[in-house]
């Protein structure tokens, strides 16, 4: 029997539909990738991790609830299990 995919699969979706707008308010709109200076440069990198965590985890339920295989570059983004750290 295949899992329902409805308003788990619409919470994980709208979690990463948050974390984009916060993405976006963050750089702004018109960012080009050019960062300025290090204040950008600083807000950038920090707006693109939190986009990179939220996705991971979001992935990483999904890819789990419905018993997904992630390409190894999406593999990238998930948080590491237990039985990764040393």
């Amino acid at each position: 029997m295949e899992p329902d995919t409805g308003d788990d699969l619409a919470e994980n979706l709208k979690a990463m539909r948050a974390a984009c707008r916060r993405f976006l308010n963050a750089v702004g709109p018109d960012h080009s990738g050019h960062v300025l200076g290090p204040h950008e440069s600083a807000t950038f990198g920090a707006a693109l991790g939190e986009l990179r965590a939220v996705f991971g985890i979001q992935l990483g339920v999904i890819a789990a609830r419905y018993k997904l295989e992630l390409s190894e570059e999406l593999a990238t983004l998930l948080p590491a299990s237990d039985g990764d750290e040393e």
